[in-house]
């Protein structure tokens, strides 16, 4: 190749370069330009939304009552003196009331029973039901 074709080939490349250069540039601008308007546009709040007033008094209706129904699909034992595993746990705290509830930190507090006395021995518990509920509790000697 003569040094006249090397020096036409690098112009060529040159103001092809120039052109691509140019072209690229020109996407990026009009990308950033579009990116900020985008920002600015969902960050801009409409004038009406700001400033609002009425007179209007809004009234929160009351809850209303619902109903959970939890099931597992196998209770074993329903008796509480017999089970002991998850199942028939929860089924215990859903369908028997305890005159006592353990808390978190290891003790009692009072549950169907609003206090009880223990006898100096430990041996007898007196416990005493609150207003209004009925007991079917047999003590057998």
């Amino acid at each position: 190749m003569s040094r006249s074709e090397k020096s036409s080939n690098r112009k060529n490349w040159n103001s092809r370069s120039g052109i691509s250069k140019t072209v690229t540039a020109s996407v990026v601008v009009v990308i950033v330009i579009a990116a900020v308007v985008l920002v600015l546009l969902t960050m801009q709040t409409p004038l009406s939304m700001v400033v609002t007033t009425t007179t209007e008094t809004t009234t929160i209706a009351p809850p209303q009552e619902r109903l959970l129904r939890v099931s597992f699909a196998n209770v074993p034992y329903m008796d509480p003196a017999v089970g002991s595993d998850e199942a028939s746990s929860v089924y215990f705290v859903n369908v028997y009331d305890t005159l006592v509830y353990p808390t978190k930190e290891g003790n009692v507090k009072p549950h169907v029973a609003e206090r009880w006395d223990v006898s100096s021995d430990g041996m007898t518990w007196t416990f005493y039901l609150r207003k209004g509920v009925e007991s079917s509790i047999v003590v057998e000697s």
